[in-house]
């Protein structure tokens, strides 16, 4: 059996550790405590490995929230769009060494996209998704584009709860990484206008169904949906990148705030294997 300077020699003698400062500050052995999470919204951090490794990382951004209601003087409805999915990155076995700053973006607030969360030193960016739509007006906003294709875009926002209700845009970005735009508004049978549906990072929004976001290989879940129901209101939840829910609510003259969207997370591992 090798001995310590042997097992120094085949790169096995040391464990990968990193010591994180910034929002929250920690050590981590990637060894023994598995993948390291980072996902405080808004948090921002400095990595520092011990030596030089492989690692995999997810990447999030922040969903964007729901568009805001805006009914009429004769209380007819007029419902905001569903915000729109972060981007969604995952790239693997990845050589990292020294130290590399990391971003998780918060999800948006009423008539906001959600902001972008990423990885400086390692070229991975992932943009946050765009706000639904208000009612009344034409469109949700634009998911922000990436740069190149190392850089994922959010799913755009819902189109506001009119008959002329325009689908967010994705972005342009080339390769697998964009999001897709999110859907119109529409008018019901009663003649209330429905904001469309969010797109997600990595589902078509057809109809009024949202794009349903991107699975995780790292950790199998899901994340980056647009906002599926417009219209409940529900915010994204944290660290999912999800589009917070249009509002949806009675009464002459009402102008409802859309609900938030998710915060989005970034989550590193040691590549399975490598040492």
């Amino acid at each position: 059996m090798p001995g310590p300077a042997s097992r120094a020699l085949l790169g096995g003698g040391m464990d990968l550790i990193a010591t994180y400062t910034g929002t929250t500050s920690g050590t981590h052995n990637f060894r023994t405590q598995g993948t390291l999470v980072l996902s405080n919204a808004g948090g921002s951090w400095t990595v520092t490995l011990n030596r030089p490794g492989m690692l995999d990382w997810l990447i999030v951004g922040g969903g964007g929230s729901g568009g805001q209601e805006r009914n009429d003087a004769s209380g007819n409805e007029r419902r905001g769009g569903g915000g729109g999915g972060g981007g969604f990155l995952e790239e693997f076995a990845k050589p990292m060494t020294g130290s590399f700053n990391v971003q998780v973006g918060a999800g948006g607030a009423t008539g906001n996209p959600g902001q972008a969360s990423f990885i400086v030193g390692a070229a991975a960016t992932v943009n946050g998704g765009g706000a639904g739509g208000r009612g009344g007006d034409s469109s949700g906003a634009t998911g922000t584009a990436g740069g190149s294709v190392t850089e994922a875009s959010g799913g755009g926002g819902g189109g506001g709860g009119t008959t002329a209700g325009g689908g967010g845009t994705g972005s342009s970005s080339s390769g697998p990484v964009y999001g897709h735009g999110g859907t119109n508004g529409t008018v019901n049978a009663a003649g209330a206008a429905n904001g469309g549906a969010g797109g997600g990072a990595g589902g078509v929004a057809v109809s009024t169904t949202a794009g349903p976001g991107k699975v995780s290989v790292i950790d199998g879940g899901t994340y980056a949906r647009g906002a599926g129901n417009a219209h409940l209101n529900t915010a994204g939840g944290n660290n999912t990148g999800n589009g917070g829910g249009g509002a949806s609510a009675a009464g002459a003259n009402n102008l409802t705030g859309g609900a938030a969207g998710g915060s989005g997370v970034v989550k590193i591992r040691q590549t399975p294997g490598s040492k």
